[in-house]
């Protein structure tokens, strides 16, 4: 009798050992679940910009947990399975959750904790330069003495404007035999070649090339004279190893318009005479060197390309004398700040840009004369950013619009310096200073007129997205 009450007693408590494990363990998985799903939930917001913490705790109370969660904000590194609290980039969301678990018959509570990480990989690429393609740069970069008849017609254009391959496809289209993108990108190409690949790519796509046969036909005659040659990571603005892959996208056009760009060097390209600057004769303006738009390759937030400077002259007249004012700038970055996908179809991306202060040299073309020193007109704010939103597909390649972002130019600072024949040198220095002392935004305004004939600025940054992909949230751990 004793014998079988001391057995019944050994079975109830393991019968109730197994009902409150059994249970403990089902409030455990029910707990990991809603951590899950609210892991899932707020990983949404750092692309759509709303608070994880909010969309955690919406996500919980929508699947009947009572408590309240944490969600911290950090970086997940796919590789070591490390996440890190705060981390950059910002690429994952943790939900860490509690509930109290009331034993059945051994009496008190046990604490149970849920934890989830979730991250989200929505990417997006775009161009930022002080120039994007146009009909007028591509026909104003030629060599001199190009015919003129053979000037690239809108027909033409068009078809390059339109057209986009890969990486690999143009490498092979211009007889490229490294198998990496890699080598394909730091292999030396000319203006004269990448026209002909373009022409070989559309023709294959079934694209109206209109004259680009034409066209690529005069400037490979001009090429056989003046083979400059840049690096095909270089015209198209991208660097070699950073992301870009054999399937990456690339834009005929650009191509073209990178390959013309560097082509020219420093051989100066006139664009006219203006008056409009104050205290200055009329100024004849040389465009010295340009470079392509820098291409930002598909990233998450915190994406950033800069765009290299353009470089003019002007040349105009003082005292008699003729002098030189060497204008570099037009530097701007553009650094992604959104991406949204709060939908499954992409909307816009946003981007953040910032400008580069303006700097002006002066150089005497008299022997005897020497001048110095260096006046820089700064950026001191921008317009229309941070914040420009670039829609989706409104304002993406192929076929969508640029949107312009301008710099605000404050007031120059520094002097020139003069020396020479006499006190002409310092005559012609006090001169120049009292017009830069006064000029501001002057100088900028007035030369922009005969950039934009080119489709140039200086002080302006044009962007253009590439891609968006807005991927579906996924479990880390």
């Amino acid at each position: 009798m004793l014998l079988s009450a001391l057995f019944l007693t050994v079975m109830v408590a393991m019968a109730a050992l197994a009902i409150d494990t059994g249970g403990e363990g089902n409030t455990r998985r029910t707990d990991q679940k809603v951590a899950d799903l609210a892991a899932l939930d707020s990983v949404r917001g750092l692309v759509s910009g709303d608070s994880t913490q909010t969309l955690a705790n919406a996500s919980v109370l929508r699947n009947g947990f009572s408590g309240t969660p944490t969600a911290t904000n950090g970086n997940w590194n796919s590789t070591t399975d490390v996440f890190t609290a705060a981390g950059t980039p910002t690429n994952a969301v943790k939900v860490t959750l509690s509930s109290q678990y009331a034993n059945f018959f051994a009496g008190g509570k046990a604490t149970l904790t849920g934890t989830s990480i979730a991250t989200y990989s929505a990417l997006a690429g775009f161009q930022i330069g002080s120039s994007l393609i146009s009909l007028s740069l591509i026909n104003g970069l030629l060599p001199s003495g190009f015919p003129v008849a053979a000037d690239l017609n809108a027909v033409g254009y068009n078809g390059l404007a339109s057209g986009t391959t890969t990486v690999q496809a143009l490498g092979a289209a211009l007889g490229i035999s490294a198998l990496t993108a890699t080598g394909i990108l730091n292999t030396d190409v000319s203006a004269a070649q990448v026209a002909a690949a373009a022409l070989s790519l559309l023709n294959a796509s079934g694209t109206n090339s209109g004259d680009l046969s034409t066209f690529a036909g005069e400037l490979a005659d001009f090429s056989a004279t003046n083979n400059a040659t840049s690096t095909l990571g270089s015209i198209l603005g991208v660097t070699a190893g950073d992301g870009v892959g054999l399937g990456s996208t690339v834009d005929l056009g650009s191509a073209l318009a990178g390959a013309l760009e560097l082509s020219n060097g420093s051989a100066g390209i006139s664009l006219g005479t203006t008056t409009g600057i104050t205290g200055l004769a009329t100024v004849t303006v040389s465009l010295v060197s340009i470079v392509p738009a820098s291409l930002a390759l598909p990233g998450g937030v915190g994406t950033s390309a800069t765009d290299s400077q353009v470089t003019l002259d002007l040349n105009t007249t003082i005292l008699g004398e003729p002098i030189t004012l060497v204008v570099t700038g037009g530097t701007a970055t553009g650094t992604l700040d959104t991406i949204d996908c709060t939908g499954i179809t992409p909307t816009y991306i946003g981007l953040d840009t910032t400008f580069s202060d303006v700097a002006v040299t002066p150089q005497s073309d008299v022997a005897g004369i020497t001048l110095g020193g260096e006046v820089t007109i700064p950026s001191t704010g921008v317009s229309g950013v941070p914040g420009t939103e670039l829609a989706y597909p409104t304002n993406f390649t192929p076929s969508g619009t640029a949107v312009t972002v301008n710099s605000n130019p404050g007031t120059p600072t520094g002097s020139f310096t003069g020396s020479g024949d006499v006190l002409v040198g310092g005559l012609i220095a006090t001169t120049l200073n009292t017009v830069m002392a006064t000029l501001g935004s002057t100088l900028i305004t007035a030369v922009d007129p005969l950039l934009t004939a080119v489709g140039l600025h200086i002080g302006s940054a044009a962007l253009l997205g590439t891609s968006e992909s807005c991927s579906i949230p996924t479990l880390a751990k």
